[in-house]
């Protein structure tokens, strides 16, 4: 059971290595050595390390950067490295990540540029470089830049109330504060609900041609059996995988369902993620939750963000879809039980 004041020890852990500066070969740790070299006297294993490094970093105490992205047919691990998610924090290393790629791009290519005309150039090239000290470089310049700005931009969701109130969610002996997932839209069912618009997005359907979406699981043809006779772990399981295909499902590996979702929030772009929602390209009970409290608190800067008022109605669609595959999810762990 994940221990609170152990999360906090290697919060603590992390940060003094982000702010060492005297070691820079350790200023940013990576999964290559993170547990042996740091974390072995407070985690049994390299297993319950890495469960702890996800929680913090779903509960935004760390950011997670993709160094490296696996490869199978060239026998290449991913690597993962975490950075603690504190303005004071992140500005510095970001400086640090871009001195870095301007000095490695000079070494290979004889020519200095500055880290954001790199990022520009090399961008569409990035999966050539997997696995090498360039590409490395470049995601860590590339994702530190992304991670300042949404530092900035959702400060709310980066104050000490909000990470403790939601690691307390994600501890398995912990209590939400957020509420249940059945606390809103309990009796909500998708009949009604408006035919989805065609939207700019990779991976997306014909024009003209609604997405084609799961359907309730509640809903039984006269030819099949009722839900409960069907083994509702595998129903659960069935009912939150993934649709991890074409480009969405590359961005997924890279990024993470939640970073690009909120790329998408600050683009206005709640269509797109509707789309995702209906089409199982998003599924996950934790991601789904996290859109639906996103939007709650969303809803509450709208006299600040005249712009964002303008989306109230999308945001409230939005936010009912994703209560309704939460319930779904939860009427089925109740069956569970």
């Amino acid at each position: 059971m994940a221990d609170f004041n152990t999360l906090m020890e290697i919060v603590d852990r992390i940060r003094g290595l982000n702010q060492n500066d005297k070691k820079p070969q350790d200023r940013i740790p990576t999964t290559e050595d993170l547990y042996r070299k740091h974390l072995s006297d407070i985690c049994n294993s390299a297993d319950q390390a890495n469960y702890f490094l996800r929680l913090l970093n779903e509960a935004h105490y760390l950011f997670r950067i993709h160094l490296v992205e696996p490869d199978d047919t060239l026998m290449v691990e991913g690597i993962n490295a975490y950075v603690v998610a504190e303005v004071a924090i992140m500005r510095p290393i970001k400086d640090f990540a871009n001195g870095e790629l301007e000095t490695l791009y000079e070494q290979q290519f004889y020519r200095r540029k500055q880290a954001n005309v790199i990022i520009k150039e090399l961008l569409p090239q990035v999966r050539t470089f997997n696995n090498t000290p360039l590409g490395r470089s470049l995601n860590m310049a590339m994702m530190t830049q992304q991670f300042e700005h949404i530092l900035t931009e959702d400060f709310q969701e980066y104050t000490e109330t909000w990470k403790k109130r939601k690691l307390r969610e994600l501890m398995p002996d912990g209590n939400a504060a957020v509420g249940s997932d059945e606390d809103e839209s309990a009796e909500m069912t998708d009949a009604g609900a408006p035919p989805i618009p065609t939207v700019d997005i990779d991976d997306h359907p014909p024009s003209g041609i609604d997405a084609p979406e799961r359907p309730p699981l509640s809903a039984a043809s006269a030819g099949e059996q009722p839900l409960r006779a069907v083994d509702d772990s595998e129903r659960l399981a069935e009912v939150q995988q993934m649709d991890h295909s074409g480009k969405w499902g590359e961005a997924v590996s890279r990024f993470g369902v939640q970073f690009l979702v909120r790329i998408h929030f600050r683009k206005y772009e709640f269509d797109k993620v509707r789309w995702l929602i209906r089409t199982g390209k998003i599924a996950l009970e934790s991601d789904l939750r996290y859109i639906r409290d996103t939007l709650r608190l969303m809803e509450g800067r709208t006299g600040r963000d005249v712009r964002l008022k303008q989306f109230h109605k999308d945001m409230a669609e939005l936010k009912r879809i994703a209560q309704l595959r939460l319930n779904q999810i939860h009427q089925l762990r109740k069956q569970q039980q």
